[in-house]
């Protein structure tokens, strides 16, 4: 998901504030956020949420199958 979040640009490896990476305000300690950083930490969220929907959709599918054995 990072990797993608960072090829859509949604993350940045570059260095913006203080010694500080924006991938390190997301996935670190946190720290200050933007006004912009804060609605993108919510898209993030909602886009991890809809990836773990359609896991746990899989995952009782799969099971549902493995029960008709």
């Amino acid at each position: 998901m990072i990797n993608s979040w960072m090829e859509f640009g949604q993350i940045q490896s570059n260095k913006k504030e203080k010694n500080k990476k924006p991938i390190d305000i997301y996935f670190g300690e946190g720290g200050k956020y933007t006004a912009d950083q804060l609605k993108n930490r919510a898209k993030m969220y909602d886009q991890l949420e809809s990836v773990i929907k359609l896991m746990k959709q899989d995952l009782k599918e799969l099971m549902y199958e493995l029960e008709k054995m």
